[in-house]
C-alpha cells in the first residue's frame, strides 16, 4: 500500500494550494516528532475527510486527471477535487444531489439521506443528481467514491453512456464504494489507465480511467 504518512510530500505538491495535503504533512511530522506511533494519524480521518474529501489528491495522480479535461464529477461532495484539479487548468463542473452549504445545519439534508459527511465547499458544487451526466457526454465522467451498495454510481454511468459519453474515471477502493452494478458495468470498458493513490493508512483506493470499447 502507499501509505501517506510514508509520502515524501516533494514540492511538486506546492503546485498548487492543497490544504489538505498540507494538513497531512503537517500532522505526519507531529506525530513523527513526538514518537507517536504514525498509525494515530486514523484519528483524525472522520474530521479531515469531512472537511475536505475521502482521498488524498496529491499532484501526481491529479495531473494524471487534469489531462482527461474538461470533466463532469457526479457525487462531488465538498468540490475539493474539483478545485484542486481546476488550479491545474482542468475545465471541472461538479454536481452533488445534496451539495455542501456552509448556511445550512450540518448535515445537509440528513442523516437518512446519506449526506452527512460534507461539511464545507471548496468549489461550486451544483445541485445534481446522477442523471446530470447525461447533460455533459463530451466531458469525462468522474466519480470519486460513491456510496457503498447504492445505485447513483451505475445510474450516472448508464446516463452518460446512453449520452454518447466516452471516457470515466473512477477514484475509490472497490471493496467499499459503488454498487455490484456499476463494478460489473466498468468491466465492458477499456481500462487505460490504474494507479495507486497515497492514502490513509488501510485504505486500498485507486485511479481508474476508462475508456468505451470501440468497434469495427
Amino acid at each position: 500500500m502507499r501509505d501517506i504518512t510514508t509520502y515524501r510530500f516533494p514540492e511538486a505538491d506546492r503546485q498548487i494550494d492543497n490544504p489538505y495535503l498540507e494538513e497531512l504533512r503537517a500532522l505526519v511530522r507531529r506525530l513523527a516528532d513526538s514518537g507517536a506511533d504514525a498509525l494515530k494519524i486514523l484519528n483524525y480521518r472522520m474530521e479531515l475527510s469531512s472537511r475536505y474529501a475521502f482521498s488524498v489528491p496529491t499532484i501526481g495522480v491529479l495531473q494524471l486527471i487534469a489531462f482527461h479535461s474538461p470533466l463532469v464529477e457526479i457525487g462531488a461532495g465538498t468540490g475539493y477535487w474539483a478545485r484542486c484539479l481546476s488550479q491545474l487548468g482542468a475545465d471541472v463542473i461538479a454536481y452533488d444531489s445534496l451539495p455542501p452549504e456552509d448556511s445550512l445545519p450540518w448535515p445537509h439534508g440528513g442523516w437518512e439521506q446519506m449526506n452527512a459527511w460534507f461539511d464545507s465547499e471548496w468549489y461550486p458544487v451544483h445541485n445534481g443528481d446522477e442523471r446530470f451526466a447525461s447533460l455533459h457526454p463530451g466531458r469525462t465522467l468522474m466519480l470519486a467514491w460513491p456510496l457503498l451498495d447504492h445505485p447513483m454510481a451505475s445510474n450516472a454511468l448508464r446516463n452518460y453512456l446512453s449520452a454518447g459519453g466516452t471516457r470515466m474515471i473512477y477514484i475509490g477502493d472497490e471493496s467499499s464504494s459503488g454498487d455490484a452494478e456499476f463494478h460489473s458495468a466498468k468491466k465492458s470498458l477499456t481500462l487505460l489507465a490504474k494507479h495507486k493513490l497515497w492514502s490513509w493508512p488501510g485504505v486500498d483506493d485507486y485511479v481508474e480511467i476508462y475508456a468505451v470499447k470501440r468497434t469495427f
